[in-house]
């Protein structure tokens, strides 16, 4: 072979008879969707997302809750002094304010410091230049402003300018009180993106309802994730309508975001990579669930009875979703025999006992 072999490598379509060695497309069948997604920095009103939600169809009980006034304090904090122009996460501004009686046009950075409880300290950074300092490359001056706090009585921030703040901040200090009011009262009636992302990664992902199946990783430490076909890649085709509606209406800044699948394709090798991730998970929920019942046995908060009976009900529901894949797969999941190797394991008799009654509890 000469010259560059890169050169010489081409792509084109195949249909699926040639790629899986079905006799024709029609013996070809989608086994569910390869999911991936990412959310953005957006603020969505949550009349918005309740209405979309109902016209798509979407599960009520992953909808995410009316935003808390405690949870819109801290997130209003956190946008307090961010800007379309970014400097560390600090704002920058350039601004006319009246130093030795003479309105200038000076830099002034703003920065919000933790402190203490539900306590940040406001401060600003005035930059000075050589034509006023007389020094070379002039000079920042730090001036501490005041601080914000949440009163728990009337569920909304409170505002304390600092004692000796200059009077050239002043008229700055009241235009950072009415922002992180008005951005209280914003959050209060809006969701972010980390609010879209749970609903697909903490309420459809991790927890799952009883009737539906379990959604994959088909990598490790996630990021991919496989779900099966029937009504649940109907609800995450809802959810990608929502994340591409919000991102094109409600995106802030940053990326893009989206809900991507890709039909995984049925054949053996798709259906055994599936199958071994698929058992994989249903192992490392077991240990979840178990390691969880033991260290409530050792707490003695609950007795033994009410520990089983936790047990019972989450290892039904994941033996639900094991014969659910048993099916899709053609395979044979047990989470039993899951159980039955943790007893051998269990040198602890009253261990043991926690995961013998839970077997024969539950509908496995």
């Amino acid at each position: 072979m000469s010259g560059d072999a890169s050169s010489e490598i081409s792509v084109q379509r195949r249909n699926l008879s040639a790629v899986l060695g079905a006799e024709d497309d029609e013996d070809a069948e989608v086994l569910g969707r390869a999911m991936v997604y990412r959310a953005g920095e957006v603020l969505v009103p949550r009349d918005w997302l309740m209405q979309r939600c109902r016209d798509l169809d979407v599960p009520e009980r992953i909808i995410p809750s009316q935003t808390t006034p405690h949870s819109a304090y801290k997130r209003s904090q956190a946008r307090l002094v961010t800007s379309n122009v970014q400097n560390g996460g600090k704002r920058t501004d350039r601004r006319f304010v009246k130093f030795d009686g003479i309105e200038r046009d000076l830099k002034v950075t703003l920065d919000l410091k933790d402190g203490s409880g539900n306590v940040n300290h406001l401060t600003a950074d005035v930059f000075f230049p050589a034509t006023l300092t007389g020094e070379e490359g002039g000079k920042w001056v730090h001036h501490d402003m005041g601080h914000f706090n949440y009163d728990k009585d009337t569920q909304a921030p409170v505002a304390v300018k600092a004692d000796d703040i200059p009077e050239a901040l002043e008229a700055l200090w009241d235009e950072m009180q009415v922002r992180a009011k008005d951005l209280h009262d914003r959050m209060l009636e809006s969701h972010t993106g980390d609010d879209l992302r749970h609903m697909v990664y903490l309420n459809m992902i991790l927890n799952s309802p009883p009737q539906w199946p379990n959604v994959i990783p088909l990598i490790d430490r996630g990021g991919l994730y496989f779900v099966p076909e029937g009504p649940l890649t109907d609800v995450i085709e809802s959810m990608a309508t929502i994340f591409r509606e919000a991102s094109e209406n409600f995106k802030v800044g940053g990326a893009e975001m989206a809900i991507r699948t890709l039909e995984v394709v049925d054949s053996d090798d798709k259906r055994e990579w599936i199958r071994q991730r698929v058992e994989q998970s249903l192992e490392e929920m077991v240990d979840d669930v178990i390691d969880e019942a033991f260290a409530a046995l050792e707490d003695g908060e609950d007795t033994a009875d009410e520990i089983v009976s936790s047990v019972v009900d989450r290892l039904d529901a994941e033996g639900h979703s094991a014969e659910q894949y048993n099916n899709l797969l053609q395979a044979k999941l047990d989470v039993g025999a899951y159980l039955h190797n943790r007893a051998k394991q269990s040198s602890n008799p009253d261990k043991r006992e926690i995961i013998e009654r839970a077997m024969d509890g539950a509908d496995l």
